[in-house]
């Protein structure tokens, strides 16, 4: 399979999304993997994708449905300890924020938004695989954890 980075610049349109599904098809591959730190619909937080694009779970659909026709499996590529420096900068989202960019671990309300997140993008997918990614924590337990645990 392929990844394409759709959190970098622009989002590509859905109908771009559907053409590479076509195009990875008539290649060979099974595979379509969307990389998207933020840029996604997640029930209750409207800071994702906020003034960056965002794809709504009806989009994320149609990519799917498209993919599946030509035999491409969609595999989302989400982030969900590292590299959240676009969604946990809000002051609305401080809740969730270890260190800038990182996620807060440890917390029963941060572990609902995980459940959100990761249902938001393989339920308009049918996705039976999910990739997460947890690179880049740099500070993790460092921040609000140590804070809330040590008191330092």
């Amino acid at each position: 399979g392929v990844q394409l980075d759709c959190s970098r610049g622009g989002v590509p349109h859905v109908a771009a999304l559907q053409d590479w599904a076509v195009q990875l098809a008539l290649y060979g591959f099974n595979a379509l993997l969307l990389y998207m730190e933020d840029v996604y619909e997640v029930s209750g937080e409207t800071f994702f994708g906020y003034m960056r694009g965002r794809y709504s779970s009806t989009e994320l659909a149609q990519v799917g449905r498209v993919a599946a026709a030509v035999g491409v499996e969609v595999i989302p590529a989400i982030q969900t300890l590292g590299h959240l420096e676009q969604v946990l900068h809000w002051p609305a989202n401080a809740k969730y924020r270890d260190t800038p960019g990182v996620f807060l671990a440890g917390e029963e309300e941060g572990h609902d938004l995980l459940e959100r997140m990761m249902t938001a993008v393989t339920k308009p997918l049918r996705a039976r695989r999910i990739h997460l990614g947890l690179d880049e924590a740099f500070g993790l337990g460092q921040g609000k954890y140590r804070e809330k645990r040590c008191g330092t």
